[in-house]
């Protein structure tokens, strides 16, 4: 069992969204955000096989670290959205695009999805 890597600190995204920091959700949520701009910025992150409930925060860029605080707030929020954006077909879209997250990130991203 090992703490998790993520790009920005829990009282942070815990104050943004006006939670307390020790909420698991909150926790979760700011690792898979974690991942996700890493992947994005080419940032090396660790992952653990195991997690044990803790994070380590990883000195990382001020553009990083709100790309992760924003994306943070979507997946802890996304849930609580009953049918997405306006119950359209448009969601599946949205929701697998963040477009706050990619503008913290312009002129940074390393992957484009281009095979």
């Amino acid at each position: 069992m090992a703490p998790q890597d993520v790009l920005a600190d829990p009282a942070t995204v815990a104050k943004v969204l006006g939670v307390a920091e020790s909420d698991p959700r909150l926790l979760m949520a700011l690792v898979v955000a974690s991942g996700y701009v890493a992947r994005r910025v080419g940032f090396p992150l660790i992952v653990s096989g195991e997690w044990d409930g803790t994070v380590t925060v990883v000195p990382s860029a001020g553009y990083v670290q709100q790309a992760t605080v924003s994306a943070s707030v979507r997946m802890y929020k996304g849930p609580d959205v009953p049918f997405g954006l306006a119950g359209t077909d448009l969601v599946a879209y949205v929701r697998s695009t963040m477009p706050e997250v990619d503008l913290a990130l312009f002129g940074h991203r390393t992957d484009f999805g281009v095979a």
